[in-house]
């Protein structure tokens, strides 16, 4: 349960419990940036954002009884010349959530793909 983001200051900011990364990738159009932009718009508070054409980084806090955590999530598109180097984006990753719509082949048979290339990461948690 959230209570009161508001209320941290920017020092606050630094002064946190435990911290993660966490990797979000898959498919164009499959929903990564909207699944982002709900925790940390319902579920947490975005204090930076950074973006360029290859990836997208924003950090968010959330809090969870008294604890708050640090979570930096990276956004890789699904550009195939990204798949290629996607182990390099997971390095240091401790959860990797990849994405798909199940309404298109395609983009299950990326994912699969995308799965393949982690396979040399030792990453703690992958959820598909």
């Amino acid at each position: 349960k959230l209570t009161n983001m508001e209320n941290f200051s920017q020092t606050d900011k630094e002064d946190y419990h435990f911290k993660f990364k966490v990797l979000v990738c898959g498919d164009v159009h499959c929903g990564k940036t909207t699944f982002l932009d709900s925790l940390s718009q319902e579920n947490g508070k975005m204090i930076d954002l950074e973006a360029s054409e290859e990836i997208s980084e924003r950090t968010c806090l959330h809090m969870y009884n008294h604890f708050l955590f640090k979570a930096t999530y990276w956004e890789c598109p699904g550009k195939d010349r990204i798949i290629k180097f996607i182990s390099n984006y997971a390095l240091g990753s401790n959860i990797v959530i990849v994405m798909f719509d199940f309404t298109k082949r395609s983009s299950l048979e990326k994912a699969e793909k995308i799965l393949k290339e982690l396979e040399i990461c030792d990453i703690p948690i992958k959820i598909l």
